[in-house]
């Protein structure tokens, strides 16, 4: 009920400094009755959220404790000396892969310091950048 329609009669003292109108009390009252079947159902509601919750993370650690590392042992890994915008560089001789072409003695080297396997074999980008397929070889 809107309160610029109560008349002054309908005006109740509560307690010393809270002063309403009857008709707001008995609304209370049956709006409550009317939340409670509600209030009980959002309550089920998330006690059967929460247990599917706890059940499915209970689930998913026992199934990843059971799993096996899906890790590759291959070859231990070449780390590059240095990385430029042409390409990965291994060999402590070697400052640019355009010396590759001009020295077989520097060319040499870096083989030798990749151990036989292509210089982009050993980085994710370089070997996807250069078809992937070609490296497969050298996976074991």
């Amino acid at each position: 009920m809107p309160w610029c329609n109560t008349q002054l009669s309908e005006f109740t003292s509560l307690s010393f400094d809270l002063v309403l109108p009857l008709s707001y009390h008995l609304g209370c009252a049956s709006l409550c009755l009317q939340v409670r079947p509600v209030l009980a159902k959002v309550k089920d509601t998330l006690l059967v959220c929460a247990g599917c919750l706890l059940l499915s993370t209970g689930a998913l650690v026992a199934g990843l404790q059971g799993a096996q590392d899906v890790t590759r042992e291959g070859p231990v890994v070449r780390t590059p000396k240095q990385v430029t915008l042409n390409g990965i560089i291994y060999s402590d001789r070697v400052r640019d892969l355009y010396e590759l072409s001009l020295d077989s003695e520097a060319a040499q080297a870096e083989a030798d310091a990749q151990g036989g396997v292509p210089g982009y074999c050993g980085d994710r980008y370089f070997r996807a950048s250069a078809g992937g397929h070609f490296c497969e070889k050298f996976d074991q």
